[in-house]
């Protein structure tokens, strides 16, 4: 009796199925313990938790993996006590943010380009996470630090000789230096971070003996720094004469913070945002309030600081809402434009020395609480200019806040 042939055909098809199914079911049953429920490509490498095969360090792993993959680090052999090293292009991401844990007095140092750190709380390290360029070799591209907690740090992250880098939904607390410190860093993004309680600056960019340029800070809450929120230098502390102007940070957008309660250790010191001897960066759209200087321009010895723009930002409730300082000998500060913003509240709203400097836009200036002239013409423009020194004045002051800041 011949066998149909479309029943041929089923049965066929069944001892397939079969075969595939046992193969597969050997395969599910060696399912890691718990799901990265990660989409990136390249091989998933696991540390910790109790899948077959999964590392017992992060640095086992790492020196496992290939460009490219990715290594996944569960909490429950969390704290990880460990020097971390990143030579290779990874993903390197823990469990639980608040529970996958790196404590060790070691960096967690990157030496590779395309490297991503995600979700860890990282403890007690002289530097939270560093990447160290090569300026006479080559620098680093496109690191992403994002979503961790870095704590009790000397400075929570480092990066030097770095470019196209992102930092961004970070808190970094308590470091005895500064939160993030970029030095002879370019076109890189800090954004949505929480930086608070270190013991001088929140974040500091430095172009000591050569550029950091194009830089953006936004959308992050700076607050309660010793000494300042956010510094912009072109260099440390130079030696001598022959060392000035070796080094320039310069381009740095800073928009759509919040800096608040910062230089309160020593009032001579920063504050919210101090830009010294630095040119051509703009500060807008931020709330700046209860810190010792608002918006700090400081020219030293033989330096100057020069066009820079201050538009459309609340300034409110400071020792001094803008400061223009060129205190040391043979420098100025000249052409910066401040316009359009809210000062409120502070104890002396601003101070000019030492150049000429532009209180409006030739046609709106800023919004100054106690100016009591008319508005003649009733255009919400002031009638007589604001003065703030003898060659600094808002000739078009605003009768009302200018509206809609953030």
């Amino acid at each position: 009796m011949q066998t149909n042939p479309i029943m041929r055909k089923g049965l066929a098809v069944g001892i397939i199925l079969l075969f595939v199914g046992i193969g597969i079911i050997p395969t599910s049953a060696q399912n890691r313990e718990k799901s990265s429920q990660q989409q990136l490509r390249g091989h998933w490498l696991y540390v910790g938790g109790s899948g077959p095969g999964n590392y017992t360090t992060i640095q086992g792993a790492i020196n496992a993996a290939s460009d490219g993959d990715n290594v996944f680090v569960y909490d429950d052999s969390s704290p990880y006590y460990e020097h971390v090293v990143i030579n290779k292009s990874i993903t390197l991401i823990g469990e639980n943010r608040d529970t996958t844990i790196i404590d060790s007095s070691k960096n967690i140092s990157v030496t590779a380009d395309f490297v991503t750190i995600s979700r860890f709380t990282i403890l007690n390290r002289e530097e939270g996470i560093s990447l160290l360029g090569s300026y006479n070799g080559s620098p680093r591209y496109y690191i992403t630090i994002s979503n961790n907690i870095i704590k009790n740090s000397g400075v929570g992250i480092f990066l030097k000789y770095a470019i196209a880098c992102n930092i961004f939904n970070n808190t970094i607390t308590t470091c005895s230096y500064y939160g993030i410190f970029l030095k002879l860093a370019s076109n890189c993004n800090i954004f949505n971070n929480i930086i608070t309680t270190c013991s001088y600056y929140g974040i500091l960019i430095l172009g000591d003996y050569g550029f950091s340029t194009g830089n953006n800070i936004y959308g992050n809450r700076i607050i309660n720094n010793a000494r300042s929120g956010i510094v912009i230098s072109p260099e440390s502390f130079p030696s001598s004469v022959s060392d000035m102007w070796t080094g320039f940070s310069e381009y740095t957008t800073i928009s759509y913070n919040d800096i608040s309660n910062n230089g309160y250790a020593n009032p001579n010191w920063g504050g919210g945002i101090w830009i010294d001897s630095s040119f051509y960066n703009n500060i807008f759209k931020n709330n700046i309030t209860h810190n010792t200087k608002g918006v700090f321009l400081d020219a030293a010895f033989l330096t100057s600081v020069d066009d820079n723009t201050i538009y459309q930002n609340n300034i409110m409730n400071n020792t001094y809402g803008v400061m223009i300082s060129a205190d040391g000998r043979f420098s100025h500060a000249r052409r910066n434009k401040i316009y359009q913003n809210n000062f409120i509240g502070n104890t002396y709203q601003a101070r000019s020395q030492g150049g000429y400097n532009i209180w409006d836009n030739g046609s709106v200036g800023n919004y100054w609480e106690h100016y009591f002239e008319w508005d003649f013409n009733h255009d919400g423009i002031g009638g007589r200019p604001y003065r703030i020194s003898l060659f600094n004045k808002d000739h078009h002051p605003l009768m009302r806040p200018y509206p809609d800041i953030l």
